[in-house]
Order: C-alpha cells, then structure tokens, then sequence
C-alpha cells in the first residue's frame, strides 16, 4: 500500500488486507501463467490455520507438487522435547527435508494443522529454532526520528477502532483497479 497517501482510517480502507491481497495476486495473477514462477514466503501457520484459506486458494490452482511449504517448530515447548527428538536433536536448531520425517503422529505443537495421513501432505520440510523461543528483534534496529514519527503515525491509523468495518464495508473497491494495481517487473 502507498502510506504516502494514508492520512485517516477512510484512507487505508480502500487497501485489500495483507492476506487477501496475496492469496489474489497469486492465485489469480500467478497461478494462471505457465511461464511465471513465484517465490512466497508465508509461515505454515498462516497456510494452514483453520483450513487456511491461503492454502485452499492456492491447492484449488496449483498442484501440490508446485508447492513447497516448510513447517516451523519456534522453540521447544512443554512435553514436546519427546516429539521433536524424533526429527532431530532438539537442544539445538536443524532443518530436515520431509524423506527423513520420522513415521509418526504424534506431532509438535506448532505443527498443530497437521492431520491423519503422512505429515509431508501437509510439509515438504521442517525448521527448529532450537530450544530457547525466539527473541523479539524489533528494539534492535536504530531508527531516525522521522521513522519513529512515521511509525507511530501509521500505528495511530492502525488503531483506530472503526478500522475493521471501515476496511469490509470497502471490499468492492479492492480489486477495482486490476490488472493495474500489479507493478511491472523491472
């Protein structure tokens, strides 16, 4: 989205959600043409969750083998030491590709969409951050004070409590502006 032109919640609404807007362009934009590849990186969460209407767009389109999706373990959470030992050695990171997936179904936490059947219907490969959870990096990048300005101005938009019915009561001028809204490649 163009922030330069966002001054008030009115002016955001008229933006497709992050999550619509990539499950569009790539379903509808992407998935179409034999002769585009497309790199997209979104957490197996985001694919999943309840039936994850990301994944559903995108399998509705593309055959399974066009996607490469790997699971993510965070950090070792409480009784999975057992669970993740069974993919490797959980006291420290490793990733391992879905040949080498232990035949079990007694799963990790965070691999919580998985369901009957081989976990690799669901992942091609898996991710252990190690056994401490991640640490929030987000104090750690020094910003000018016109970029603390823009962020807590972008925030005070964000938090406006109409955003929500704002933001659906503009769905049918989401896409308006297709095929124009997609930028040329360089």
């Amino acid at each position: 989205m163009n922030w330069a032109g966002v001054r008030t919640s009115e002016d955001l609404a008229v933006y497709p959600f992050k999550t619509n807007w990539a499950a569009h362009v790539i379903t509808e934009h992407f998935a179409v043409r034999a002769d585009q590849r497309l790199l997209v990186v979104y957490g197996d969460g985001h694919i999943h969750h309840n039936g994850g209407t990301m994944m559903s767009n995108l399998e509705a389109k593309l055959d399974r083998s066009q996607l490469f999706v790997i699971g993510t373990i965070r950090d070792l959470g409480t009784g999975d030491a057992e669970r993740i030992a069974r993919f490797g050695d959980s006291t420290r990171p490793f990733f391992i590709a879905a040949s080498g997936f232990p035949a079990t179904q007694s799963l990790p936490r965070d691999l919580f969409y998985a369901g009957p059947g081989p976990l690799s219907s669901y992942i091609d490969a898996l991710v252990y951050l190690g056994p401490g959870a991640d640490r929030d990096l987000s104090n750690s990048i020094e910003f000018t004070e016109a970029q603390r300005a823009e962020i807590a101005r972008r925030e005070t938009i964000l938090s406006d409590p109409r955003l929500l019915q704002l933001r659906l009561g503009k769905r049918d001028v989401w896409f308006r502006t297709h095929p124009n809204d997609i930028p040329k490649r360089p």
